[in-house]
């Protein structure tokens, strides 16, 4: 599933429609980092967008496990890359990666007050956020961050243009836009000896995740499917998966990544989904 709740609660790149720019600096694989993250999320029913940002500096860790450690594994698994277009793949991600203590630090840095505004002529105004601060559950992971989980916000307007903006702070400047993806909605689920066949409408290229949590970690499958809204995940990837219950995400994403000093790279998101809890049998060619 994607996330979309607050992230001091605890907290797909398909379809691109807008370009990618590269980062000012490249990302060290391990050490220290500086990258910052900031998602919009349409739910299919709800009239608005959901909104959440953190920009992180850290020691000692991996990009991934930084985004695993703020709850966030399905964008882990999206920043990451996904599948080529019509496979699958099975992904995992740890649910606590950070071990508390002097190593492995991650502080989550402020911007200034952080502005999206929706496309023209929608009345409803600029959304404003300040940082808010972090409840500091771990030594090793502090800070501020953003979020606006209300769906009355922010309107959402398939298709539209978003732009970000805020001054910096503890980083610089960011101005970014981001077009919306269209509304999404789930038609139907079928389980049968070829796998779960699933329906929805939809335009572009979509990415389809299956996930659950399992003992210490959330373990997921990860699908781009092609245009069309019609896509079968395989039998071979659900046996892997196991029965039970899974959270069910279809949606259609568009990802830009704007430089911002301080930065090796901020990448924003704008994911339209709809969602729904599925039950796996164990053995789908029997179902």
């Amino acid at each position: 599933m994607f996330a979309r709740v607050s992230l001091a609660a605890a907290v797909l790149a398909a379809a691109c429609s807008s370009p990618v720019d590269e980062p000012a600096n490249p990302r060290p694989a391990r050490g220290e980092g500086r990258y910052g993250l900031l998602v919009m999320t349409h739910e299919h029913g709800e009239p608005g967008v959901a909104v959440s940002g953190q920009f992180a500096l850290w020691e000692d860790q991996t990009e991934a496990a930084v985004l695993h450690a703020l709850a966030l594994p399905d964008m882990a698994w999206l920043v990451a890359g996904v599948p080529a277009e019509g496979e699958c793949r099975a992904v995992r991600a740890p649910r606590a990666p950070v071990v508390d203590g002097t190593e492995g630090h991650i502080e989550l840095l402020g911007a200034g007050e952080l502005t999206v505004e929706p496309p023209e002529p929608v009345a409803a105004g600029v959304l404003r956020l300040q940082p808010r601060e972090f409840p500091r559950v771990l030594f090793s992971l502090g800070g501020v961050v953003y979020d606006a989980d209300a769906p009355e916000a922010l309107p959402f307007v398939a298709h539209g243009r978003y732009r970000v903006g805020a001054p910096g702070d503890e980083i610089g400047p960011i101005q970014g836009e981001l077009a919306a993806p269209g509304d999404i909605q789930l038609e139907g689920e079928t389980l049968d000896a070829q796998g779960l066949a699933l329906r929805w409408s939809g335009h572009g290229p979509a990415v389809i995740t299956l996930s659950r949590e399992s003992g210490g970690e959330t373990r997921g499958i990860q699908c781009q499917a092609p245009a069309g809204g019609l896509f079968v995940v395989p039998t071979v990837f659900l046996t892997e998966f196991g029965p039970g219950e899974a959270q069910l995400s279809v949606g259609e994403i568009t990802r830009r990544r704007v430089a911002v000093s301080g930065l090796s790279a901020l990448d924003l998101f704008f994911v339209s989904r709809d969602q729904a809890v599925v039950r796996l049998a164990a053995s789908p060619a029997h179902e």
